[in-house]
């Protein structure tokens, strides 16, 4: 006769010296799946109900269940887990798959740092610029100053949030690391390392943007006459170019061509990645006269205009706006040639862009005073 499975339940006819009056015998299962068990009734119709209500019982809940129905500790240890999860509408397995599925994520994980090193390759290898790239190192090893042995799957968006506040910074620089993290968390989604940004339910914070400012056509003559020899070309070309401050700054002399009166801003300087070919009027040319024979960069060394806006306003009692020259340029421009999608040209920014930023209303006849501003003799 063939040996019964551990999982069988059998009734067999055994008498015995010791139980007389208990001929029936039903061989099964342990709970603990140890050793099979056994248990003697009087009759045979009462083995056959035992052995088929135990048939019921481990085809219903299965092996382990069946032992744990058996054990009162384990019993206990489920009732009370029962009781603690109760208020929250959720089930034993439901609170059990989801501690697995957060498990399974530390264990797929990785550190911060780690993340952030692929992150900024992934960057490089993207062809970002170098001032770019450096701006996101800078951000991601302040960020691993005080979580870059942290698993991103154990990040909080508290956590982010408190860091984002710590920083002394301006809320226009905070929201860069805002950015830069963003992206990194978006990066670690996509390679699987965490299932969701932990940035969700941290927002940006909430900038100042002053109102651009036009100057009038009085004032940039006084700018232009005060600005020295080092800094008059920042003046000039932002004024009658629209060029961005960052990009005058990246500009060699040998992007104008003096004969057809043009400045090429090169893919590698425009902030946009893409060339930019911008006509320079009379009034631009004669105020460049001085530098036609210069090379190299245009801006010899890495000047800001905070000492000579400063100086503007306690010689002269005059507050030179920030980004006045690209914001005069793109109002007086739109004003003088009526042909809005062109200037946006120009100056390397949609028509959504100049109507938000920089585009202010002026007249026409302003505007050709704007273009008119010669240097005086």
């Amino acid at each position: 006769m063939p040996r019964a499975k551990s999982t069988d339940v059998k009734v067999v006819e055994s008498p015995a010296t010791a139980y007389p009056n208990l001929p029936w015998v039903v061989h099964y299962p342990a709970p603990d799946g140890g050793s099979r068990k056994r248990k003697r009734f009087p009759s045979k119709r009462q083995a056959d109900a035992f052995a088929k209500k135990r048939e019921k019982q481990i085809f219903a809940l299965g092996q382990d269940a069946l032992a744990i129905s058996e054990d009162r500790n384990a019993l206990n240890e489920i009732a009370w887990c029962k009781k603690q999860i109760e208020p929250f509408g959720m089930t034993i397995r439901e609170v059990i798959s989801d501690w697995l599925l957060s498990q399974r994520q530390i264990e797929r994980s990785r550190d911060f740092s780690e993340v952030a090193k692929e992150f900024s390759s992934s960057k490089k290898g993207q062809g970002l610029k170098q001032k770019s790239l450096n701006d996101y190192q800078t951000k991601l090893d302040k960020f691993a100053e005080t979580y870059g042995a942290t698993r991103l799957s154990t990040l909080t968006a508290s956590q982010i949030e408190s860091f984002l506040h710590s920083l002394k910074v301006s809320k226009a620089t905070r929201n860069g690391y805002f950015r830069v993290l963003h992206a990194c968390f978006n990066f670690a989604v996509k390679r699987g390392y965490i299932e969701k940004n932990p940035m969700i339910g941290v927002f940006k914070a909430k900038e100042d943007h002053p109102d651009p400012t036009v100057i009038t056509p009085d004032e940039l003559q006084l700018v232009l006459n005060e600005a020295t020899r080092a800094i008059q070309p920042l003046y000039i070309i932002g004024a009658f170019c629209g060029c961005r401050v960052a990009e005058i700054r990246r500009l060699h002399w040998s992007a104008f061509d003096w004969d057809s009166k043009e400045l090429t801003v090169p893919a590698n300087v425009s902030k946009t990645g893409k060339p930019r070919y911008i006509p320079v009027p009379d009034c631009a040319m004669e105020w460049l006269k001085p530098y036609r024979k210069a090379s190299g960069k245009i801006l010899k060394t890495p000047h800001s205009d905070r000492t000579f806006r400063e100086r503007l306003k306690m010689k002269k009692d005059f507050k030179l706006p920030q980004n006045s020259m690209r914001v005069s340029f793109v109002s007086y421009a739109v004003a003088k040639t009526e042909n809005q999608p062109q200037v946006a040209l120009w100056a390397g920014h949609s028509l959504l862009i100049e109507d938000k930023h920089y585009r202010r209303g002026v007249k026409k006849d302003a505007a050709e005073q704007w273009f008119s501003v010669f240097p005086k003799e």
